[in-house]
């Protein structure tokens, strides 16, 4: 690939080279230079997401324990300490209440809510507590001296951020917490459901999204009717292609780790769009038929779907041969490396995904992220308003996105190039069998299948459906 230049100016000569003795005549032929001048680049600017924190809190919260503002100082005690002692008073509940129980902590005021998550780490008889001068009521404490008391691990401390009783209860599920029924109640078991919910509500407390802007150099390719397609710089690199073994959720086809170096090359900001498809799909055909209209989810600005691995090809092939440049799908290597943009978590975002971000099956979680908007449909490409750090936008989620490449099992004697990677030579794509790659997560997929690393293949090249689309390359100077 040239350094400074790619696919643009057309310019065509012979080559005409003398007849040396000994050796066959030798044959002339004609060829053509594409190149983009560095004057035709443009600069945009992007937001990058980072999901800066997640709040590890306790997950099995079974139990709401409340402390009232006239016997204890609890927000001191939350402050001030990191374990604390409870009397049980309620015998049923001192008999089920187990060590490693989850709990919430409920303060009861002006201001009542939850305040903490702790956890149950000893249960043992006290006369005297620690903590016994954050009793205002030492009576209480004393009450129950021949009881079991519970020395509680705070694990999320919430002073600054509570869950407040007027937003519960506006909460669907939690609205009916027996708290709020019964506000004299000082322990009560949570429903599965309620404990989930409040999780996740912590945990949307605690999750940090940080943007920042970022330039990245492009040019744009016109297809007529006001129809663009912006095809990003990705500079030259290397990276560490694969999962870890110990990240969640991984799978022995994305191993062994190994390293990548990838020569620059220019791809699309988004993945191809309705409208584009339509563009070209109405240029002259180069060795197959395309439906103009093949999506499920209709809309210009939403990615095509419902595309073969030998549509995406016809579809380079075609723009191609209509702009003098030399457009492919990527290499699988090529879009992981595009994908995690210099990261190595997970996702391009952190070491979590949210709903917030992208387009996928949010009703899942992964790591310590939380559940969010299930959208059940594809997107307009580009709806998060960000980018990873290279500019691209939808690399987890939204659909799909196919890779040159034939599908390997592992990574065993994979190419360390950045090339695709090809059981035969056969340079003719059209007559290719078996699966290809296919990378990034769709809609429908769990947050698992949105990560960097994951892959997968539909079994054929042929296969399409609602959440398989793919984003193209500028390859010019590669061989395939």
């Amino acid at each position: 690939m040239l350094p400074e230049e790619l696919a643009r100016t057309l310019t065509s000569s012979r080559q005409i080279v003398p007849n040396l003795e000994g050796f066959p005549p030798i044959q002339t032929f004609e060829f053509k230079i594409a190149t983009v001048l560095e004057s035709e680049f443009e600069i945009c600017t992007f937001q990058v997401a980072t999901i800066e924190k997640s709040l590890n809190t306790v997950k099995n919260i079974k139990w709401l324990f409340q402390a009232s503002s006239k016997s204890y100082r609890l927000l001191d005690a939350i402050r001030d300490l990191e374990e604390v002692f409870w009397p049980i008073k309620i015998k049923s509940y001192a008999e089920e209440i187990a060590i490693e129980d989850g709990f919430v902590i409920w303060f009861s005021g002006k201001k009542s809510g939850i305040y903490a998550t702790a956890k149950i780490i000893d249960l043992k008889e006290l006369q005297e507590s620690p903590d016994i001068d954050y009793w205002i009521d030492k009576n209480v404490f004393n009450s129950g001296q021949n009881k079991p008391k519970a020395r509680l691990r705070f694990v999320t401390k919430l002073l600054d951020k509570p869950l407040l009783k007027e937003t519960i209860k506006q909460d669907e599920i939690l609205k009916d917490l027996l708290v709020i029924r019964n506000p004299r109640l000082t322990i009560s078991k949570l429903k599965s459901e309620e404990s989930e919910r409040i999780y996740d509500l912590i945990q949307e407390l605690e999750t940090i999204i940080k943007t920042e802007t970022k330039e990245a150099e492009f040019y744009t390719e016109k297809l007529g009717d006001s129809v663009e397609l912006e095809m990003l710089k990705i500079p030259y690199g290397y990276f560490t292609m694969g999962a870890p073994e110990n990240e969640e959720d991984s799978n022995d086809d994305e191993l062994p780790q190994h390293q990548v170096i990838v020569p620059g090359f220019f791809m699309g900001k988004y993945p191809v769009t309705q409208a584009q498809w339509q563009a070209v799909a109405s240029l002259p055909q180069v060795n197959r038929e395309l439906n103009p209209d093949p999506s499920n989810f209709k809309g210009a600005n939403r990615p095509v779907e419902q595309v073969s691995w030998y549509d995406a090809v016809e579809f380079c092939d075609r723009l191609s041969q209509h702009t003098g440049k030399s457009y492919c799908l990527p290499s699988e290597a090529e879009w992981e490396y595009a994908c995690r943009a210099g990261t190595t978590t997970p996702f391009h975002f952190g070491e979590t995904i949210t709903s917030e971000l992208a387009n996928y099956r949010a009703t899942e979680t992964y790591g310590a992220g939380v559940k969010g908007i299930y959208r059940e449909e594809t997107t307009p490409v580009g709806s998060f308003e960000v980018a990873n750090a290279f500019g691209l936008y939808d690399m987890h989620g939204n659909v799909l996105e196919w890779c040159l490449d034939d599908w390997h099992g592992n990574y065993e004697d994979a190419p360390t190039d950045g090339s695709a990677w090809f059981d035969n030579n056969n340079d003719n794509l059209y007559q290719k069998q078996g699966s290809a790659v296919l990378r990034g997560g769709s809609w429908g997929s769990n947050p698992r299948v949105c990560r960097s690393a994951f892959r997968v293949n539909l079994g054929t090249r042929d296969g399409h459906n609602d959440s398989t689309g793919f984003r193209i390359v500028c390859a010019a100077g590669r061989i395939l």
